[in-house]
């Protein structure tokens, strides 16, 4: 490949041939699968949800995703945050984000906010949820950091935001929705705010 050209990677046989290229481009996997570091298997996963995918540049990688955030805001003008999930495996992850999804290859922002909402809060809202967007609020920006969820594996951002409001979400100032996943039940515990920080961390 020329160095000097940022090309894209898209598909691999499986994840083992995914954990072969990433260590022949120099990407450390040895954290990868514990305590809070999420599997190469669930990178791939990603990747065949065409939910990441790869650049590479000479031998530097970056995981290229378009990251969701939605501010839900509720009728006392607060903002919906998640404060913390509990993994299947009973381990904690802290968050301090609004409502944040991975959005999928040529998918629509707006159409990315139903999803995100009836995936992410379906637990605790009827099965067709009212969602009105504010589209005059929606802004995209592109960043650059390294997740928590791969070390050493930098991270192309391209973010968009939106504020919403969704009718039918407890009122109470914490609750807690479920979401099933391949290896159990996973606990993702909210909070009604009136701010949200600034944070870098923007997705798993």
């Amino acid at each position: 490949m020329n160095a000097s050209r940022s090309e894209p990677v898209k598909r691999f046989v499986d994840a083992n041939a995914l954990s072969t290229w990433l260590v022949d481009h120099d990407v450390d996997l040895t954290a990868y699968g514990k305590g809070q570091a999420k599997s190469v298997q669930q990178l791939w996963r990603e990747v065949e949800d065409g939910e990441t995918v790869f650049s590479v540049s000479g031998k530097a990688v970056t995981r290229c995703i378009d990251t969701l955030l939605v501010y839900i805001i509720s009728s006392s003008n607060k903002v919906l945050q998640e404060e913390f999930q509990v993994m299947p495996n009973g381990t904690k992850r802290a968050r301090a984000v609004p409502l944040a999804e991975k959005m999928k290859a040529g998918e629509a922002w707006k159409d990315a906010v139903i999803r995100a909402v009836k995936e992410e809060l379906g637990s605790v809202l009827p099965i067709a949820p009212q969602v009105s967007i504010d589209e005059s609020s929606y802004t995209v920006t592109v960043e650059h950091s390294y997740s928590q969820s791969y070390p050493n594996l930098d991270c192309k951002y391209t973010v968009h935001k939106v504020k919403a409001t969704v009718n039918g979400l407890p009122e109470t100032e914490r609750f807690v929705t479920t979401e099933q996943r391949p290896d159990g039940t996973m606990e993702n515990h909210w909070i009604w705010t009136s701010s949200i920080a600034n944070r870098k961390s923007l997705v798993p």
